[in-house]
Parts: C-alpha cells; sequence; structure tokens
C-alpha cells in the first residue's frame, strides 16, 4: 500500500461481512490480490487489522508479533519489526489476521 488509499493510522476489529467488504473496497487491488483469504466466516471469525501511518520510504512494517487470551481480554502486541529507510518509495505497512471469536475486550499494546 501507498497510502493513496486514506486508510488512517489505527488497530481495527472487524467483526461484520459489511465492514470487511468496506475495507477490502478501500485497498488496492494489487494488495487484496495477495491475500490468501477474502472471504470470511463472520459466525466464527473476527479480523484484527492494525495500519501503521504512511512513509516516505520503504522498508517499514506494522507486525501482529503476539495474541494472547487472558482470562478478562485479549491481548493484540504490535511492533514495528523494519524500520525502513531502503528505497524511496511511499508505503503504509499494515498486518491483518483472521482469529476465532472470542467474546472479550480486544485490546492493543
Amino acid at each position: 500500500m501507498n497510502g493513496s488509499e486514506g486508510i488512517n493510522q489505527q488497530n481495527m476489529v472487524i467483526q461484520k461481512n459489511n465492514d470487511w467488504d468496506n475495507l477490502l473496497a478501500q485497498l488496492d487491488s494489487y494488495t487484496v490480490s495477495t491475500f490468501t483469504e477474502t472471504k470470511i466466516d463472520f459466525d466464527n471469525y473476527q479480523i484484527i487489522a492494525v495500519f501503521d501511518e504512511v512513509y516516505g520510504n520503504g522498508g517499514h512494517s506494522i507486525d501482529i508479533i503476539k495474541i494472547t487470551e487472558n482470562e478478562a481480554d485479549i491481548v493484540v502486541k504490535i511492533k514495528n519489526l523494519q524500520t525502513g529507510g531502503i528505497n524511496s518509495v511511499i508505503t503504509q505497512p499494515f498486518h491483518i489476521v483472521k482469529i476465532p471469536i472470542i467474546d472479550k475486550p480486544i485490546l492493543f499494546k
């Protein structure tokens, strides 16, 4: 992604097909074509999506490195494993994962 999609830096929990379809429509077609799965069974699964800021150079990443279910919540740990500066291409890192539905608050750290 190069930031032209207009997606703000944010962390998202997607639990409805309509919200997922809206996100896919915002993403460029090349990005969506790289996904291994786009049809999600929202009766059994939910999507965790994290979007970083737009950078003026490539080589950046935003990574969901761990998802932990605790007694009271689910904690999604995020880290930037790659810090950029590789080339002069505008990029907006993101990471999207599918997890089973668990009826607990989701916290991002």
